[in-house]
């Protein structure tokens, strides 16, 4: 084996760049791989000074470290620094030499580059990455703790040295707990089993609390802690808190001004209740002081009408869920008051409801209220008059009876009153004709974009069907 050209062949091709420069730092030697490695032909560099192709601000305190380096026989160097390419361009490189300049083979400076810019990359972009992170973290406006395994402090921000008022010199290395839970044993409990599940892999969801100051004031927080996981093994805890302080204050006036809303609703409804019992009062004692027939039935119908609205308030306090109205509790009301008030004894009225609550806004269950109110009114004066089948005959289906009937399907709700009397007129049942009652229910209709249907069927049979309103869903 030629020697010679096997130690050339092997410089050749290895990774590193060798050279020999003299005390001066002329090149007197490179290797031929410096041609894969940073695009100069070797005899390029022959006769050059070996140091120029260092980067400017490099450059001087390589030159420094040579100086020192030619100065002791047999002393070695490490730098890391930046050097030109061919192209123009600088690479990063490893350099490491010894004085060799009394070998007499090589007499100079024996000097290795290796390049490392792919490495000084990664270093650079994971330092970079870094930074951005520790900036982050120190213009939070929120709290960010890190915690070591014994749960003591390691990075404190400025967040939590405004939310908190110790200063990342006074808390980190101490307790956690000590600083800001507080001295209430459940706080502390509840702090201690944060830690614990965090140190078993789990993390702790954002969960509102309190939390203490420097100075000992409570305040609202919202905070969540995580495992910092290396390798898969838990070596700290990563703490936030927010403070919400002012979102509490807003939620407990918010409370306090709903309060002061139904102290009044339920006083302005109190004063409605009032006023209607009153009107319906004075209309049964000018029904009673009349002698006109028709004028006594125009009172009762217009006490009737009243005593739906009245009956609205009086559920809107039993039933009450907001401004809301249990419809199918109201409409069992309505038939129980007129079957115990106004109707004839031989008529009997019966209500087929969900037999669950149905909360309807204020304005529509009196809208349906005095619509039930009109059609079963109507029933009793149309559908039975004195030739009609009377109240004990036999089978007792043939007794005078009202049915009214209340559903609700997603989308629209549907109110029904049938009777067994002698039907409507079919005029009445084409809409041609309208009385009184039935001119109210299509404006009340109108209002709330529903329809009517009425159909003469072993008596009448009358359906409200109206779309069901966005607070109902």
């Amino acid at each position: 084996m030629d020697n010679g050209k096997f130690f050339e062949a092997l410089i050749e091709n290895i990774s590193d760049v060798l050279a020999i420069l003299d005390p001066d730092g002329t090149t007197r030697f490179k290797s031929a791989n410096v041609r894969h490695v940073f695009g100069w032909d070797p005899e390029e560099l022959i006769g050059r000074s070996g140091l120029e192709l260092i980067h400017p601000d490099d450059r001087d305190a390589v030159f420094e470290q040579f100086a020192v380096l030619v100065a002791a026989t047999g002393g070695r160097a490490e730098t890391e620094c930046r050097y030109q390419h061919r192209d123009g361009s600088y690479r990063w490189v490893s350099m490491s030499a010894i004085n060799r300049t009394d070998d007499p083979v090589i007499n100079g400076v024996l000097v290795r580059y290796y390049d490392v810019s792919e490495r000084k990359r990664l270093e650079l972009e994971s330092e970079r990455r870094r930074l951005y992170l520790e900036e982050i973290v120190a213009s939070a406006p929120d709290a960010i703790i890190t915690l070591d395994p014994e749960h003591r402090v390691v990075e404190w921000n400025p967040g939590a040295a405004e939310l908190f008022g110790y200063s990342a010199a006074e808390a980190e290395g101490r307790n956690l707990d000590d600083l800001v839970a507080g001295a209430d044993p459940g706080e502390r409990r509840r702090a201690a089993e944060y830690s614990a599940r965090v140190m078993r892999h789990e993390t702790v969801p954002h969960t509102e609390s309190t939390r203490f100051r420097k100075d000992g004031t409570p305040v609202a927080v919202i905070l969540a802690d995580a495992p910092i996981l290396m390798e898969g093994q838990p070596i700290g805890i990563v703490a936030t808190y927010k403070d919400i302080t002012e979102q509490k204050e807003a939620e407990r006036r918010v409370r306090a001004l709903l309060e002061e809303k139904d102290v009044i609703l339920q006083e302005i409804r109190h004063r409605i209740r009032n006023d209607l019992a009153l009107v319906a009062s004075l209309l049964s004692v000018q029904a009673g002081q009349s002698e006109s027939p028709e004028v006594v039935t125009a009172l009762n119908e217009a006490q009737n009408r009243i005593q739906v609205i009245h009956t609205v308030y009086d559920r809107l306090e039993m039933t009450q869920t907001g401004d809301t109205v249990d419809l199918d509790a109201l409409l069992s009301g309505v038939v129980t008051d007129l079957q115990r008030s106004t109707l004839p004894g031989d008529v009997t009225v019966t209500y087929n409801g969900t037999g669950t609550a149905y909360p309807t806004v204020t304005r529509r269950a009196v809208a349906i209220g005095i619509m039930v109110n009109e059609l079963i009114t109507n029933a009793v004066k149309y559908a039975f008059p004195g030739t009609a089948v009377p109240a004990n005959s036999e089978p007792p289906a043939t007794r005078p009876r009202i049915t009214v009937s209340f559903g609700a399907a997603p989308d629209r709700l549907t109110i029904g009153v049938c009777d067994n009397g002698i039907g409507v007129p079919a005029e009445v049942a084409a809409g041609i004709r309208r009385g009184y009652g039935l001119t109210v229910i299509d404006a009340l209709l109108t209002q709330h974009q529903g329809y009517m249907e009425i159909r003469r069927n072993d008596g009448t049979d009358v359906k409200l069907v109206m779309p069901v309103f966005t607070e109902e869903r």
